[in-house]
């Protein structure tokens, strides 16, 4: 089951990804938020957490794109800081990326997770 559709996507949430994009990374989100929320979002989503979890998703969908967008387009990093005088550029490296987009889902799931039930608590 996939908390969310294009349609809600595009009409609920104002997404800008193409159909096709949305799709490469919908079913990545919908395995993330069962992980984060220890398989909970699945009987959750047939209650007032509904919207939330498909809003979450959706959210963690354009995360995700950037991230694969991202992995495209840089294969030897990005520049971080560039020095004219004496000629120094500085790359962040994959780990840094990778932290940095996690902490992002991280944040996401959160905020649409823990209210009004708390989903992502595991000792439950």
């Amino acid at each position: 089951m996939l908390y969310a559709d294009y349609n809600f996507y595009q009409a609920e949430y104002s997404g800008n990804l193409t159909e096709e994009q949305f799709n490469k990374v919908i079913k990545k989100a919908t395995r993330l938020i069962n992980d984060k929320t220890y398989d909970r979002a699945i009987t959750a989503f047939n209650s007032d957490m509904k919207e939330k979890i498909s809003l979450c998703c959706c959210e963690i969908c354009d995360i995700l794109h950037h991230y694969e967008s991202y992995k495209e387009n840089t294969s030897n990093g990005a520049v971080v800081s560039d020095n004219n005088d004496g000629y120094s550029v500085t790359f962040v490296n994959a780990d840094m990326v990778k932290m940095y987009f996690k902490t992002n889902i991280n944040e996401v799931c959160t905020k649409y997770l823990t209210r009004p039930k708390n989903l992502m608590l595991g000792w439950i």
